[in-house]
């Protein structure tokens, strides 16, 4: 990841993340993290993450990106993979195919090439997500860029200060983003984003003293995190008829340096 984002690909919009993560337990109390992982560099781009999509995508020629196209069905015909949209139109031949969905989007995809009974049983855990603004900063000292709930135990999962990510902040503003726990995700999956926002700050209030913000937003992310990783093996015969799959569910762990491991080890085996 460090050569490919420090060495492959244009460098002028990243940005390193210089504050450590510390870490909570269920009762709040704040400490610091571990001493190890905080070694190692973080980095964002002053315009969001999807900066490193579209960075891969310009130095990738020949390559083409259809937008607006919801792929239904990707299937096996004469020695050929072809994919349809939802509405049934073929949009394509082709010798190989990468599925990068998450496990259960993925087998509705391949449903009838066999593929679907090795993706079979592989769950995902939900996240809620909340954006919340403030027109002041925010703890302004401290001496972390996120917490993060290190027992489990908290209705929130993980906090982070965005500003602390060059260009993403207004200067003198704060916007925290609030990730909340699988368990508490999956009690308020279906339940109004505006009945749960009180609860929230109530949680959040319970680790750091913030005030009422000034414009809010939320997320909901049904598949955010695999549970297991994918049996890479079982799938080995798939990938000889040229269907292959990558993500961070092959790795166990919700991590995009991890799912761009995964797409950088099927593309080698791809090429070959």
């Amino acid at each position: 990841m460090a050569r490919l984002v420090r060495d492959r690909l244009p460098t002028d919009d990243l940005v390193r993340i210089k504050k450590p993560v510390w870490v909570f337990g269920h009762d709040g109390r704040i400490r610091e993290g571990d001493r190890v992982e905080n070694a190692e560099p973080a980095w964002s781009y002053r315009q969001g993450i999807s900066t490193l999509g579209k960075l891969l995508h310009a130095a990738s020629p020949g390559s083409v990106v259809e937008r607006e196209c919801r792929v239904g069905r990707v299937e096996r015909s004469s020695g050929a993979w072809r994919i349809r949209d939802e509405s049934g139109q073929e949009k394509g031949e082709f010798a190989k195919v990468l599925v990068t969905a998450p496990a259960p989007q993925a087998r509705e995809l391949v449903a009838g090439s066999g593929a679907e009974i090795s993706l079979a049983g592989i769950d995902y855990a939900p996240q809620f997500s909340f954006v919340l603004g403030f027109c002041r900063e925010v703890e302004p000292r401290r001496s972390y860029h996120a917490l993060l709930n290190e027992d489990r135990r908290h209705a929130i999962a993980w906090i982070g200060f965005e500003e602390d990510k060059a260009g993403h902040v207004p200067s003198g503003q704060t916007i925290l983003v609030v990730q909340m726990s699988p368990d508490w995700t999956m009690r308020n999956m279906e339940v109004d984003r505006e009945t749960l926002l009180p609860e929230v700050m109530r949680e959040l209030r319970s680790v750091l003293p913030v005030p009422d913000p000034e414009w809010w937003d939320s997320q909901r992310w049904r598949y955010a995190l695999p549970k297991k990783s994918w049996d890479a093996s079982s799938l080995k015969p798939l990938e000889d008829d040229g269907l292959f799959f990558a993500g961070d569910g092959q790795a166990g762990k919700g991590r995009i340096a991890l799912a761009i491991r995964s797409g950088i080890d099927v593309a080698e085996r791809m090429l070959v």
